[in-house]
């Protein structure tokens, strides 16, 4: 992962979701010459998740979800993430990021409906942020350098890495000491800096 991505799966993770990084969506059809692309992460998060340490009720980021229209204590939830950390990218490369044919493949591959279904609700969620089917709301967000907007959610980077920084400083004097557990170099040296002045 580059640094962006890192930072969206941090803020992601810390808000409760299980994540796949980079996850492949290989080309199919023969025809296509441009070959294969990957969604940035995919993640699910179900309404009960709990960690003793920063993962409780009061870490989770829940007014910026209640603006996606999430409940973050009901919806069980599936996400497909894609990060642009430049400028030099325009409305058009993220229509492609979120196109037809990628969302099925991510919508099969999280599994909260069965594959018969999948381009049914690709084709609901195209053209919106977030649909709702049964008890999952599976949503499209755009973690982004620079606002676009469009049938998606947009969370700025520097919110996502505000909000890293700020759930790691609120419980500094353990993350601080824990840091090289976590298998990335990115958090583990945010850690470090927040926890300098415990």
């Amino acid at each position: 992962m580059n640094y962006a991505e890192a930072l969206a799966y941090w803020y992601l993770r810390l808000n409760g979701f299980f994540l796949i990084e980079n996850f492949v969506l290989h080309r199919f059809d023969q025809e296509n010459k441009s070959g294969s692309a990957d969604a940035d992460l995919l993640g699910i998060r179900l309404p009960h998740v709990y960690e003793t340490v920063g993962g409780q009720k009061q870490d989770w980021d829940y007014e910026r979800f209640k603006s996606w229209d999430i409940d973050l204590s009901k919806d069980y939830l599936g996400v497909i993430v894609e990060v642009k950390s430049g400028q030099n990218f325009d409305k058009e490369e993220l229509l492609k990021a979120f196109n037809h044919k990628r969302l099925v493949s991510a919508i099969k591959r999280c599994g909260m409906f069965p594959r018969s279904k999948a381009a049914e609700i690709a084709n609901q969620l195209k053209e919106s942020s977030s649909i709702r089917q049964n008890q999952w709301t599976i949503m499209k967000l755009a973690v982004l350098g620079k606002n676009i907007e469009g049938p998606w959610n947009v969370l700025d980077i520097r919110e996502a890495e505000q909000f890293v920084i700020n759930r790691i400083k609120a419980y500094s004097y353990i993350k601080c000491r824990d840091r090289l557990y976590f298998p990335d170099l990115l958090i583990q040296y945010i850690a470090w800096k927040c926890g300098l002045n415990v």
